[in-house]
């Protein structure tokens, strides 16, 4: 549907050149890749979320995005920040974190302290000149949508201690099943529900 990974990439590419001297930040705000729109992944990809964020980077659709970024974080003074958004939750995980990481920054130390993760539903504040700018993803203010962190975070803390942890426990909210159960099938046929929103007002009454 998004179709733009090369202009995207270019974007990107620009921006790790852009003002030089100056501190550059680019904030990726939610929904980096789309898990809920792969086969076998369920809500969330526990299990599956690093190979299936591996596929997705090595797709020519999307390798210029990846590419991108990789040349961003490399430059000095360049600052990656990357939000969680409702259809990309295994970035709050600790082992997806960390092969992103080591994606776009290899061994490197300097690069890796320029990469964050806001994954808790925060979102992402910052000054821009005089200015405090609040980043956050739209799910965040969707009643359908709003993610609970705190099962995310039982999940997480799962992982990281190399615990198995039943996909069962994992209760979706209503805008993740919708998408999951209903919408992933119909948008086969009918690819612009994806583009209907609020889906309260505009996907319900059409579904």
């Amino acid at each position: 549907m998004f179709n733009k990974g090369a202009r995207l990439g270019k974007l990107i590419q620009f921006l790790a050149e852009y003002h030089p001297k100056n501190e550059v930040a680019l904030v990726m705000k939610g929904d980096i890749f789309d898990s809920l729109n792969e086969e076998k992944c369920g809500y969330i990809a526990i299990r599956r979320a690093v190979s299936m964020i591996d596929r997705i980077s090595c797709d020519l659709a999307f390798r210029p995005v990846w590419d991108g970024l990789t040349s961003f974080a490399g430059k000095s003074r360049r600052h990656l920040i990357l939000v969680m958004g409702n259809h990309g939750l295994e970035l709050a995980l600790p082992n997806t974190q960390f092969w992103i990481r080591k994606k776009i920054a290899a061994e490197d130390s300097a690069v890796l302290g320029r990469i964050s993760f806001s994954a808790n539903g925060s979102g992402h504040a910052c000054m821009v000149g005089d200015a405090r700018i609040f980043c956050s993803h739209g799910n965040e203010v969707d009643d359908w949508s709003v993610v609970d962190q705190e099962l995310l975070a039982k999940l997480s803390a799962a992982i990281n201690a190399d615990r198995f942890y039943p996909p069962s426990n994992y209760k979706p909210n209503a805008g993740t099943r919708l998408f999951g159960d209903v919408m992933n099938t119909i948008k086969q046929q009918y690819p612009f529900v994806d583009l209907l929103k609020p889906e309260t007002v505009a996907v319900v009454p059409i579904l």
